[in-house]
């Protein structure tokens, strides 16, 4: 699996139900299953646990589709993808996490 760079950041809330080596298998409380990228945005996971965490969506496969999600940090959603009155996302504007904790 690849990291994805584009497309809409969502909020997603869902039961680990496996592991594999490079993915972990989720389902969502609508019972929708989903493949989770293991990333250094994704840690201290296991079988079981309820977690919510933002994620690039993607539908992958030709025949037999599937949802996968790519995580990101709570840090990366609000560089790119949290807009303002201007609707310009704090990276547009110039302004990096860095600068706001000075």
């Amino acid at each position: 699996m690849g990291k994805v760079e584009n497309g809409e950041v969502i909020l997603i809330r869902c039961v680990i139900s496996g592991e594999k080596e490079s993915y972990y298998k989720a389902k969502d409380y609508q019972g929708k299953k989903y493949l989770i990228e293991k990333n250094k945005d994704f840690k201290k996971v296991s079988v079981g646990d309820d977690r919510a965490f933002y994620a690039y969506k993607k539908e992958m496969g030709k025949l037999i589709k599937t949802t996968t999600l790519f995580p990101v940090s709570h840090e990366e959603y609000i560089k790119h993808n949290n807009t303002g009155i201007s609707g310009k996302t704090l990276e547009e504007l110039g302004i990096t996490l860095d600068n706001l904790h000075e």
